[in-house]
């Protein structure tokens, strides 16, 4: 299991706790929420691409002979929506016809999420 050494300070948890508690009181539903810390405490990229291997190392895919498919021994960064888009389309090739469709629905999903965080991802100034 991968472990996170992030530390967000417990006060901004505490704030955005009692923030959610306040405006959602009495109310039923499901809310979620993301604290974090901004320069203070900053998520790397690095971070993010080794939460990813791991995700997929402890919950591969299957391949049409129902073979795990192996994962690169290191992440591959992208340049674009297009280049992230594309690689996984090519990877997708090789699995069950039931296997490509769930690939193809978290592609999707990924998609979505990659589009929220894209100009974090593909940020090219130092």
């Amino acid at each position: 299991m991968l472990e996170l050494k992030l530390q967000v300070p417990v006060d901004m948890v505490v704030n955005a706790t009692l923030a959610a508690i306040a405006k959602h009181a009495g109310k039923p539903g499901l809310n979620v929420y993301h604290a974090a810390s901004s320069m203070a405490n900053p998520i790397r990229f690095q971070d993010i691409m080794n939460i990813i291997f791991e995700h997929f190392r402890c919950n591969p895919f299957f391949d049409k002979n129902g073979k795990p498919v192996t994962l690169l021994k290191e992440m591959n960064c992208v340049s674009s929506m297009e280049h992230f888009c594309g690689q996984a389309l090519d990877a997708a090739e090789n699995m069950s016809p039931r296997q490509k469709s769930i690939s193809l629905r978290s592609l999707h999903q990924s998609k979505y999420m990659v589009g929220i965080y894209e100009p974090y991802f593909f940020y090219e100034a130092r």
